[in-house]
């Protein structure tokens, strides 16, 4: 598998890229939204891990430019990265087009098994498993 993962954080980013590469992984790694924009379009990674806060261009807007206009069809999955772990924060990003959502800190262990998980699901799968915990969230968010 080819993870691109694209976060302001030289640690989470070498932490990430060691630890795929010893799963046998190649891994491509952007520490802004157009480094990373420009990876998704001439890397062609398999799945995308995206941070939420980064400066000058947040996650949210990189996904946005990444369905629109790098992989219009989607079919590259993205999981978003994020401190924040509000249910609302989460809602944002899987109603923005993200496969799923992690909060950090995060188990590495946790983030491999998604990775994993996500790349043997169908492409409709994957639509299931972002419906899913879209509406999870949402009735969570209801019942505070």
């Amino acid at each position: 598998m080819h993870v691109l993962v694209i976060d302001d954080e030289p640690d989470l980013l070498e932490l990430c890229r060691i630890g795929l590469e010893g799963s046998g992984h190649k891994v491509t790694t952007a520490e802004t939204a157009e480094e990373g924009l420009l990876a998704v379009k001439t890397e062609e990674p398999d799945v995308v891990v995206l941070d939420f806060m980064m400066p000058m261009t947040d996650g949210l807007t990189v996904l946005e430019r990444l369905r629109r206009d790098v992989n219009p069809q989607g079919n590259v999955p993205v999981v978003m990265l994020s401190a924040r772990g509000r249910p609302e924060d989460a809602l944002r990003g899987l109603a923005a087009g993200a496969t799923a959502y992690v909060v950090k800190p995060f188990s590495f262990d946790e983030l491999e098994d998604l990775l994993t998980a996500i790349m043997e699901e169908t492409p409709a799968a994957r639509d299931l498993r972002r419906t899913r915990s879209l509406a999870t969230l949402s009735t969570e968010r209801g019942q505070r």
